[in-house]
């Protein structure tokens, strides 16, 4: 809760910021009474606080050294950090001090869009050396090379059918690569123009065949490998379509497509295991998880499907 002293220290602020554009804490301590520690911290006021990701192309190390020696000087370990006054002290905003502070002690966390960049820069013929450097300043070149393998030895939720020339398999996978490479969660891809972009990379393919390849390169396409990213995103798009009263795009009605029909036979014999429909119908783009088991559970009992 603010202090009278934090009150104090934010309208001395406030009027420096005001009068000289930036915030002299020498003054700020001077004019308060107060130690400069004391308040840096209890500073409240942050309008005009700079944005400070991390990008590649204009990071600096001298902002960084500052940084960290600032946190040093103030903050020696074992004592905890207070960022807010490392905020106050550079004016950056503070999620990202904390987040610059964790990229330099080598804190990296791989989210869907990270593994999926990485992926994409990777299929560009870029080093492991310059993927780690346009992710952290502070990775190594091992790290990217881990992830990328255990994302290429990841099993497909939906196998690559038999007999496809690899020649078809890389042209799908550049499509892929092509149309996600933009997109940091499954909801925002269009899983329908992607099959249609799929089939006209490989004309000489049958339809069906490169739309179950397709499918299962998307797979193991890190947005879409995630099956609680899967379920979220399916709420989001069911709330959004409630809100706007409208359908979720490219939903059609009860009636399935030859196409569709075979897509889903070669996803259950593909997958022995339990069915997860909801990653299937995400995947399909044109039916709701309700649709697919309704169909299955159909099949079933007319014995077109073993499994």
């Amino acid at each position: 809760m603010p202090t009278a002293n934090s009150a104090i220290v934010s309208d001395h602020v406030e009027r420096l910021f005001y009068t000289l554009g930036q915030v002299d804490w020498a003054m700020v301590s001077q004019m308060t009474r107060l130690p400069l520690q004391f308040c840096l911290e209890m500073n409240t006021y942050n309008v005009g606080k700079t944005p400070w990701t991390y990008d590649a192309a204009t990071f600096l190390w001298s902002q960084a050294d500052a940084l960290k020696a600032f946190i040093d000087q103030f903050y020696p370990a074992p004592a905890s950090i207070n960022f807010l006054a490392v905020s106050n002290f550079f004016w950056i905003c503070l999620p990202n001090c904390i987040e610059m502070y964790e990229l330099l002690c080598g804190h990296f966390e791989w989210t869907p869009a990270a593994l999926g960049q990485a992926a994409r820069l990777s299929a560009q013929g870029w080093s492991s050396t310059r993927i780690a450097r346009q992710l952290s300043p502070t990775m190594g070149a091992r790290r990217v090379t881990e992830e990328l393998e255990k994302l290429h030895l990841r099993k497909p939720e939906i196998q690559i059918p038999a007999g496809i020339d690899p020649r078809h398999v890389r042209a799908i996978r550049a499509v892929v690569a092509e149309l996600l490479a933009d997109f940091s969660a499954a909801a925002s891809a269009d899983v329908p123009h992607i099959l249609e972009r799929a089939r006209a990379a490989c004309l000489d393919l049958d339809a069906t065949k490169a739309d179950c390849c397709t499918l299962a390169v998307l797979s193991t396409h890190p947005p879409f490998a995630s099956r609680r990213t899967l379920s979220s995103a399916r709420r989001a798009s069911r709330a959004n379509s409630v809100a706007e009263n409208t359908s979720p795009v490219g939903r059609t009605g009860c009636r399935w497509s030859k196409q569709e029909t075979e897509l889903l036979v070669q996803y259950a014999n593909s997958t022995k295991t339990t069915k997860n429909w909801k990653y299937f119908a995400n995947l399909l783009g044109t039916k709701t998880p309700v649709q697919c088991t309704n169909k299955y559970r159909a099949m079933r009992k007319l014995r077109n499907i073993p499994y």
